[in-house]
């Protein structure tokens, strides 16, 4: 995974603190950019943080990751 990728994701994550030092799990987070958002997800949303401001960007990259978390839950952690 291109680490401009990783640290964008990452950035609004960190913001909306989602995510922190102590409770980073690299697997889900690869899994969560390389098979759920893919490098097409990835675009819209650098296009979405480029029109709007860090704090949308915050709250829709939240509300992915969280509904990514569910879908990890709900189907014992298998993400097709």
């Amino acid at each position: 995974m291109p680490w401009n990728r990783v640290n964008f994701l990452k950035k609004y994550l960190k913001i909306m603190n989602r995510i922190t030092r102590e409770k980073f799990d690299r697997k889900l987070f690869t899994t969560f950019s390389d098979k759920y958002l893919r490098q097409d997800g990835v675009l819209v949303l650098r296009l979405v943080a480029l029109n709007t401001n860090d704090v949308v960007m915050g709250e829709i990259m939240s509300a992915l990751w969280d509904g990514f978390k569910r879908s990890q839950d709900v189907d014992g952690g298998i993400f097709v």
